[in-house]
């Protein structure tokens, strides 16, 4: 059993983000995992709310911690876009600002959860309307009427389903951000799920492979995800009244992000790592004990919670990435199959 409120380390929660930033997802596209995005968010939201859970000043560690998060999937993953890193610092100030003005715990979860969430399903339509402009509404519009003539839907009806694909897609992800946000803050206020080592089947711990394998072609997913991204674009050119003029605009401003804002804002973050080399060492240590542990907490919350729900599982999941001590088979086995 943990005490109400447990000392899990800072640096050992900022290696579970890293984890779900940069190896998290991976492994998830590996096992063709449906809505990356909106779990790899709601990953994002567990973090936060248990980095603020006994914080005495949580919104200055948050902070810290998106930081040290964001230099460290530099060093990871220097392609990730600038939109990730723009996601990643928008959840982060969401919990800052929360919990840092909130005294309620619970409603500090809930905030961030919804608002982080709604800014991750919204995060395209609004770098469209950016890099667009009106193009992008008149495009969506012109394309509901084509949709709507063939489905002989009225226009009035149909000059409503682009607002309504919009405001549909971010509730969803506001929603479930905000379900994620009340699960855990159950969690944090409750007994964690006891488990008797002795009684578990020797056979549980053979055959469990300590690193997640993957599969698929890269080259195919790197041109699936170009294509994904460039059909709206096109498909708005397309539809524009003056493609050229657009077609320049699309060309200009990611020119002037990808080499003049995007690089300084990688010198900065590079510049913070450099600054604060000591936490980041601590990070990188958890993050390979994590890396390594991974597999084997997701087999094992998997077979003590059979029968007993997601919910249980999840529960025993992060229990067992959490804990320093108290599971001597655990560590034991992790010695052995490193030995080996």
């Amino acid at each position: 059993m943990i005490e109400t409120k447990p000392a899990w380390q800072f640096e050992r929660l900022c290696a579970l983000w890293v984890l779900a930033e940069s190896g998290l997802g991976g492994w998830m596209h590996s096992l063709k995992v449906p809505l990356t995005g909106i779990l790899l968010g709601g990953a994002s939201v567990v973090v936060l709310c248990l980095l603020a859970w006994n914080a005495p000043n949580p919104g200055r560690r948050l902070l810290q911690a998106t930081l040290l998060v964001a230099s460290f999937k530099l060093l990871i993953s220097p392609q990730a876009p600038i939109q990730a890193y723009f996601a990643l610092f928008f959840q982060g100030i969401c919990g800052v600002l929360f919990f840092s003005v909130l005294p309620s715990y619970r409603l500090a979860c809930w905030l961030t959860g919804f608002i982080a969430l709604a800014e991750s399903g919204a995060q395209k339509f609004l770098v469209a309307s950016l890099w667009m402009g009106e193009d992008f509404w008149k495009a969506l519009n012109k394309l509901a009427g084509y949709v709507g003539k063939f489905l002989a839907i009225s226009p009035e009806s149909a000059s409503w389903m682009p607002a309504g694909l919009v405001l549909g897609w971010t509730l969803f992800h506001a929603f479930w951000g905000l379900f994620i946000a009340v699960w855990i803050s159950r969690w944090v206020t409750s007994p964690a799920q006891s488990v008797d080592w002795n009684s578990i089947d020797p056979q549980v711990w053979k055959g469990i492979q300590l690193q997640p394998t993957t599969s698929g072609n890269k080259n195919r997913n790197r041109w699936l995800k170009w294509a994904i991204w460039l059909s709206p674009l096109l498909l708005t050119a397309w539809l524009s009244e003056q493609p050229l003029a657009l077609l320049g605009r699309l060309i200009a401003l990611p020119a002037i992000g990808l080499l003049v804002i995007f690089p300084l804002f990688k010198a900065w973050l590079k510049h913070y790592g450099h600054q604060h080399q000591a936490p980041m060492n601590r990070i990188e240590m958890r993050l390979n004990e994590l890396r390594l542990e991974w597999p084997l907490a997701w087999h094992l919350s998997g077979v003590l919670a059979e029968g007993k729900g997601r919910s249980f599982r999840m529960r025993l999941l992060l229990q067992f990435l959490l804990q320093e001590e108290g599971m001597p088979e655990w560590r034991h086995f992790l010695q052995q199959k490193h030995r080996t």
